[in-house]
């Protein structure tokens, strides 16, 4: 290469560095309407394990089959041979992993169970060398929940009782009865205990009562959902129980299109009702705003997932209202109504894919909409506003199968909103 170019230098008089600009540039394209960017990303290993179950008891082997994917087209990864896995306690310590053999994108393995691990959630953490130079994004995550098998029942006892009283007005309490000799007889004097009080951390050292139990009396500043109790004698045996201290506990989410509820904008919002235990739970309820206004009611499918449509202004505020189990009145606060700003709303049909975006602000003024799949850019549409509004279509044939990105952009560049979709040709 270096001979041709002096060789060229010499002829034409062109200089080096330019001919080696004039040969490199065509590799560094921006973008083509037909897909032919490709973002850093676009080059990462995505990575998916098919567990044998979500539930285990101590006694049994958690089988998994890894799949390794390109990111750009799905095809099955050649780039990585070792897939690195790793199973993650509740206490967060790393206590088993192994090496996977990827061959033609798949491979296969497992993780036995023991009956000195404790019960609670777990994670299986999955990764190659390759992905470490892409964000976490890349990273397979999946929790299990284990727990223990008949054999080893008794030790539910080592921690019991646990209980969340309130002494007085919104003072809380929470007290549990540790026994460590269940799990080392050995054990004779203090005791380490660790808390996780939802996300909050702590740690003690409690005296022993006159029956070789001690007692837990912690006191909290505000009601707490989930408690996670790891003890600890002096010989590092360790014991964590983990306990749901609400289970009418409620968690219910809301998911405006486009990211915002924007003033004087009709907007589709999603929502997602979970209960103590994470699982889909079926609600009813109203959208009120700060002056008691009904503005109206929704209700969720069987999963806990729905849609609700309202207008909001940028004046009030809302909150949801909803009837717990218990006959407990549950207030749920949606985000706050942005006074000025973009609405992207996606339909799809059969055959196309149907975009609707306005602004509240901006009667003509120059926006873009940018397609991409996997990291890869399809359509880049550069419009204007007519009346604050704009609306475009595609066939969804041009799109590949799979999640669709479509994010609207001001005239600066800047991203103002976005919207996934899933493309099912």
């Amino acid at each position: 290469m270096k001979t041709i170019l002096n060789h060229l230098n010499s002829k034409i008089g062109i200089p080096l560095y330019f001919v080696t600009l004039l040969i490199l540039g065509p590799l560094t394209t921006s973008y083509c309407q037909s897909g032919k960017v490709k973002t850093q990303s676009s080059f990462a290993e995505k990575i998916y394990l098919q567990l044998s179950s979500n539930v285990y008891t101590t006694d049994q082997t958690i089988w998994f089959k890894s799949i390794l994917t390109t990111a750009f087209d799905h095809k099955p990864s050649t780039t990585s041979g070792v897939l690195y896995v790793e199973l993650i306690a509740p206490n967060e310590n790393i206590i088993d992993s192994k090496l996977i053999k990827i061959q033609a994108g798949t491979g296969d393995g497992f993780f036995q169970l023991k009956d000195n691990y404790v019960a609670g959630r777990y994670m299986l953490r999955a990764y190659t060398k390759w992905n470490e130079n892409f964000d976490h994004d890349f990273m397979f995550k999946e929790y299990i929940d284990v727990f223990p098998s008949s054999k080893v029942i008794s030790e539910n006892q080592a921690i019991s009782k646990i209980t969340l009283n309130e002494k007085d007005q919104g003072e809380f309490w929470l007290s549990a009865t540790l026994n460590p000799l269940l799990i080392d007889s050995l054990h004779k004097k203090k005791l380490n205990v660790y808390l996780s009080l939802d996300g909050k951390k702590d740690s003690l050292v409690l005296k022993k009562n006159g029956d070789d139990t001690y007692s837990l009396d912690y006191e909290l500043k505000k009601k707490v959902q989930f408690a996670t109790i790891r003890m600890q004698t002096e010989n590092f045996v360790d014991y964590t129980k983990t306990v749901a201290l609400d289970e009418h506990y409620l968690d219910l989410q809301f998911f405006p299109e486009g990211g915002q509820l924007i003033n004087g904008v009709a907007s589709k919002v999603a929502f997602k009702a979970l209960d103590y235990r994470g699982m889909g739970k079926a609600i009813s309820g109203n959208i009120i705003n700060d002056l008691g206004d009904t503005i109206t009611d929704f209700k969720s499918n069987l999963l806990g997932m729905g849609l609700v449509i309202f207008k909001a202004n940028s004046s009030r505020t809302y909150h949801a209202i909803v009837r717990s189990d218990s006959g407990k009145e549950l207030q749920f606060p949606l985000a706050k109504v942005e006074p000025i700003g973009y609405s992207l709303a996606v339909r799809q049909n059969k055959d196309k894919v149907k975009i609707f975006t306005s602004c509240n602000y901006l009667q003509k003024d120059s926006i873009f909409l940018e397609v991409t799949c996997r990291g890869r850019a399809y359509y880049y549409v550069a419009a204007t506003l007519k009346k604050g509004e704009f609306y475009y279509e595609f066939r969804k044939q041009t799109l590949p199968e799979g999640i669709i990105s479509i994010k609207l952009l001001n005239k600066q560049k800047q991203p103002v909103a976005e919207r996934l979709i899933f493309n099912e040709r």
